[in-house]
């Protein structure tokens, strides 16, 4: 009976107690940038609200950087401007490449009946020359027969074989045969000039056909294509889209982001209630993103928790929802 009075009833009897030790969360504090600490406004086991300044980094370089792109971003605005303008004068110019190619069209189907045209004068030239020069020799032959037969009259006059009259016929045929003649070989000169003529004028036709058709072909297969590929290109470059806006303006505006999100960390505030354990810090310091090297240590005063040491025998009678009391 002296035994469990002794050694059980304490051990049933009594609340479960023991030492009491406060847990407080430590944030280690590292900005998210770099640079040179200007202002340090915080005092250590001070209590601080959420939000509230620990330290400052300089702003100048990061706030630079954010005009920076405040600069290009407008800039690409007015870039994607101009490719726009850029396109559609690429297009324009397909579309007067291609009118410029039906232009040549009609101009060699043009030169193409101006050929024919003066294919048929050269041919209505040489059949000409051909009926010329073949009344000149026939009148040649006619001129020599009326010659000969004017001589023989004129040596049978004498001997009264023929009268004057007769001498006088065939003095006539002469005349006139051999006016004939003269006009025939005329109209042979005219004919052969003609013909000279009608053979350049074919031949300067057709080079205008040849110049017409290579000017065609030159549109057709380097001109158009060309257009076209820029076109392409320069409608692609426009129309580089994501979402409503152009590729170059959002990676700017990414940038920008980027950029604020920067310039907004140079002021590293407090993430919860809480107060600064220790402070090292002075402006003039470099700080920088590195996880080797805490700046500042803040004590979370929202996380706080309360540890109760209870032996091991009494922890059967510890139940969650139980107050407690510490003293």
């Amino acid at each position: 009976l002296l035994l469990f009075l002794i050694l059980f009833l304490p051990m049933q009897w009594g609340a479960p107690g023991g030492s009491v030790t406060v847990i407080q969360y430590v944030v280690e504090v590292i900005p998210n940038v770099s640079g040179e600490v200007v202002e340090v406004p915080v005092e250590p086991l001070k209590p601080l609200e959420t939000g509230d300044t620990l330290f400052q980094i300089d702003p100048i370089p990061f706030q630079a950087k954010v005009d920076q792109l405040d600069a290009q971003l407008a800039a690409t605005i007015q870039d994607v401007e101009r490719l726009k303008a850029s396109a559609d004068a690429a297009a324009a110019t397909v579309t007067r490449t291609e009118e410029e190619i039906d232009v040549k069209k009609a101009e060699i189907e043009s030169a193409a009946a101006k050929v024919i045209v003066a294919k048929t004068s050269v041919v209505q030239a040489e059949t000409n020359l051909d009926k010329v020069t073949q009344l000149v020799a026939d009148l040649k032959v006619q001129v020599a027969a009326g010659s000969r037969e004017l001589e023989r009259q004129r040596k049978l006059l004498p001997q009264n074989a023929v009268s004057e009259s007769d001498v006088d016929k065939a003095e006539v045929n002469f005349s006139v045969l051999s006016s004939q003649l003269n006009a025939a070989e005329s109209d042979l000169v005219l004919a052969q000039q003609s013909l000279t003529s009608s053979r350049s004028s074919l031949d300067a036709e057709q080079a205008d056909a040849r110049g017409v058709d290579i000017q065609l072909k030159q549109l057709v297969d380097a001109e158009l294509p060309r257009a076209k590929a820029l076109a392409r290109e320069a409608k692609l470059a426009a129309e580089s889209m994501i979402g409503d806006q152009h590729t170059s303006v959002a990676e700017v505006r990414a940038l920008l982001a980027a950029a604020e999100y920067d310039l907004d960390q140079t002021t590293v505030r407090a993430p919860s209630e809480g107060h600064v354990a220790y402070l090292t810090l002075r402006p003039g310091q470099r700080v920088a993103n590195l996880p080797l090297r805490s700046w500042m240590a803040f004590v979370d005063h929202e996380k706080s928790e309360i540890v109760v040491t209870v032996k091991q025998y009494a922890l059967r009678h510890v139940q969650p929802g139980q107050a407690a009391e510490v003293t």
